[in-house]
């Protein structure tokens, strides 16, 4: 039935300023990414980002001298066509000598840190003066990641993230949520040799697209996100820490 209401159909008409939390990252990297940089991607995977209808990984790619992706899970980055080179390595680990990119990333990666003061003292490490890290991760201020967090084991969350977001399990890791508040970044940040932070909290589309009753009232309580008081709420951060 063309009447039959769908997520496809609802959440245009209940937020249609409302983007998709990879587009904010591929504008994050369009805008602060200039020709001819050294760069690193961190937990690099198989793609640089996964936005649609805005600068295509190819293009940004194509303004890097070089540009490398470290992942511990070495196979993701065989499909990756972007890098010029990629290395099996963890981020509390860098396997670079000192100052040696001008751009460091990470997608969807800060969540899964267990020690984010060690990885992004490192990043800090490779990164020349006046090197950038961009990221994109979700905000544990949002009300559903933080009940996640709360009250479900590692185990649930992972399965919740395969079913809710549709994700291959091949890439679902553990999360921790230890750097994924604009403070916590904040902090973090000046602890480990950043001299500037900027953390801006998006409004995401919904996570959930069934059963469409919890999709509208998914998509009125990111309409409420409007108001000035809930606007720290939007689901996802970009952070862009500057060395």
């Amino acid at each position: 039935d063309r009447m039959t209401p769908t997520a496809d159909r609802v959440i245009p008409r209940l937020i249609p300023d409302v983007g998709f939390h990879q587009n904010h990252y591929a504008a994050a990297l369009d805008f602060e990414i200039r020709r001819d940089v050294d760069w690193l991607d961190l937990g690099a995977g198989s793609q640089l980002h996964d936005g649609f209808g805005v600068i295509s990984p190819e293009r940004l790619a194509r303004r890097a001298r070089r540009l490398i992706g470290a992942d511990p899970v070495t196979g993701h980055l065989k499909t990756n066509s972007c890098l010029t080179n990629a290395v099996g390595a963890m981020g509390d680990a860098l396997p670079f000598p000192d100052a040696s990119f001008d751009v460091v990333t990470a997608n969807m990666v800060v969540e899964h840190l267990a020690a984010p003061d060690r990885v992004f003292g490192e990043v800090a490490r490779v990164l020349r003066p006046d090197g950038v890290f961009i990221f994109v991760t979700p905000n544990l201020n949002h009300p559903f990641i933080r009940a996640a967090w709360l009250l479900l084991t590692q185990q649930r969350r992972t399965a919740a993230a395969v079913r809710v977001e549709r994700r291959d399990p091949a890439h679902v890791f553990p999360t921790f949520y230890r750097a994924n508040t604009p403070g916590q970044i904040a902090k973090l940040a000046r602890r480990t040799g950043f001299r500037e932070a900027r953390v801006v909290v998006h409004r995401n589309i919904p996570f959930f697209r069934r059963p469409i009753l919890l999709t509208v009232l998914e998509c009125l309580m990111i309409r409420a996100t409007r108001w000035r008081p809930l606007r720290g709420l939007g689901a996802d951060l970009v952070g862009v820490l500057r060395r």
